[in-house]
């Protein structure tokens, strides 16, 4: 995901590139100045080995609905809620984030404490089956390279937020980027450094 030669991207991330720790899930949120097709979005993003990430856009829902993509399995027609938008690649499979106490599926992935992805067929498919009304589907995912993130963090793209499922499988994704970005303008300032909050005090 190349972002930098948008623009001048002058806002100050709420973790810099340094401070936010990148071998662990965060949550991204389009600094106001971000323009292109990642304005207005808010993402988890997940190491993925080397230095290289992969994420989530999750304020996207699409009109789209899961039964569309999966016809071929009957179980997928009881789900109502949207599939949404994750993101420009890898674009074929369905993926899932899913609250849980536990693994949904054989081979699905702990990204956060209750919170799983399921990258597979096979995993979606027991997705569908056992634990579709606290998952999430997703079409689509965003891929950083080797120190991409880091550069956008470090230019100011991103806003970092340490992640957690609340946050992430909110329940008013349309208006999540709106109230993020409104409480991160209540901001002050003391001797012209940024005073930080921590996102777990907030109410969404």
């Amino acid at each position: 995901m190349r972002l930098l030669a948008a623009a001048a991207l002058l806002v100050a991330s709420i973790m810099t590139a340094r401070a936010a720790d990148l071998s662990a899930p965060l949550v991204l949120v389009a600094s106001t100045q971000l323009v292109g097709p990642y304005a207005n979005t808010v993402l988890i993003v997940l190491p993925a080995g080397t230095d290289r990430h992969l994420g989530f856009i999750l304020n996207r829902p699409t009109k789209t609905q899961l039964a569309e993509l999966l016809p071929e399995h009957p179980a997928a027609k009881r789900i109502s809620a949207p599939v949404f938008y994750g993101g420009p690649h890898v674009l074929g499979p369905v993926f899932a984030l899913v609250r849980a106490p536990s693994a949904p599926a054989a081979g699905s992935i702990e990204v956060l404490p209750d919170l799983y992805l399921a990258l597979g067929d096979g995993e979606v498919e027991e997705v569908i089956l056992g634990a579709a009304d606290t998952a999430r589907f997703y079409v689509g995912l965003v891929t950083w390279e080797r120190g991409e993130l880091a550069a956008e963090l470090g230019a100011g793209a991103w806003h970092a937020l340490a992640a957690d499922a609340d946050l992430v499988l909110d329940a008013s994704a349309e208006t999540l980027w709106v109230r993020l970005i409104a409480r991160l303008s209540a901001f002050t300032r003391v001797d012209g450094r940024p005073v930080i909050h921590s996102h777990y005090a907030w109410t969404y």
